[in-house]
């Protein structure tokens, strides 16, 4: 089966998006698996944004212009000519996406695949726009009565303003719980249906944390180490075996002494 093949047995699939926006007809489709599945626990939310080969093209589907950070209303055409009139005035506007911000609802248990809900264009994203998003989605999910309990992002400057954001709106319900003792205040926003709580992805927490971790003026080496040499140079990149390994159970073992304490050394 050749490529072109496969790509129009994609395209004409159930589960293709066929609007990228973040919408009902996305969310519906996630609630029509769960529904199948006779599921009704919590669901949680990711968002990322990553690179998006910049480039523009006409979409027969949408009927307008895609990978453009403008409105899906000014990017419309009516004829055939109109496609490239429109594809200058966006070149001339310097409205080419660079950036595509995913939306991906997932059941917490094992071996249940993320299902994609938005792939919206994107250029520099701020907290505000972010937060919009993040509405937009709780409110569509309120409707659909899905539990959605947290919203994963991977601790970007914007990602991070838009969960204080979040956080501090005025709302009349909240889950909270103090102790001064251990210097806790963990105050939740219960929005219609759902209680959100904001968490850094695990993966990507992992990774800034062995960069912070390793980084330094000392450099400490261990016998039978189960790091490797390239675990502790490069530490600005992204490496998910490079974070396991300095947060895994056998390199911990190596920093405690025989009571299960910190060693001398620490």
């Amino acid at each position: 089966m050749i490529i072109r093949t496969i790509r129009y047995h994609r395209s004409i699939s159930e589960d293709t998006i066929n609007n990228p926006d973040l919408c009902y007809e996305n969310v519906a489709r996630f609630k029509r698996l769960l529904d199948s599945l006779h599921y009704k626990g919590p669901v949680v939310a990711m968002t990322d944004c990553t690179i998006l080969k910049s480039g523009l093209q006409y979409s027969t589907n949408l009927g307008c212009i895609v990978e453009s950070t403008l409105d899906r209303n000014d990017c419309k055409i009516e004829t055939y000519d109109d496609i490239y009139k429109k594809i200058s005035d966006i070149k001339q506007r310097n409205a080419i996406a660079k950036y595509v911000r995913v939306y991906v609802l997932q059941v917490p248990l094992p071996r249940f695949p993320p299902v994609i809900v938005a792939l919206i264009p994107t250029g520099n994203d701020s907290a505000n726009k972010i937060l919009a998003l993040h509405q937009k989605l709780i409110d569509i999910a309120a409707d659909f009565e899905l539990p959605i309990i947290s919203i994963r992002s991977d601790g970007a400057a914007a990602e991070f303003q838009t969960q204080n954001l979040l956080q501090s709106i005025r709302i009349r319900n909240r889950v909270q719980h103090r102790n001064s003792r251990y210097g806790i205040n963990f105050n939740c926003p219960v929005f219609p249906k759902v209680g959100i709580v904001h968490i850094q992805d695990p993966k990507h927490g992992k990774k800034p944390a062995r960069n912070a971790a390793i980084s330094g003026a000392c450099l400490l080496t261990f016998e039978n180490s189960i790091m490797y040499k390239r675990d502790v140079i490069k530490l600005d990149r992204q490496d998910d075996n490079a974070a396991y390994r300095v947060f895994c159970s056998k390199n911990l073992a190596q920093v405690l002494d025989g009571e299960k304490g910190l060693s001398s050394e620490f």
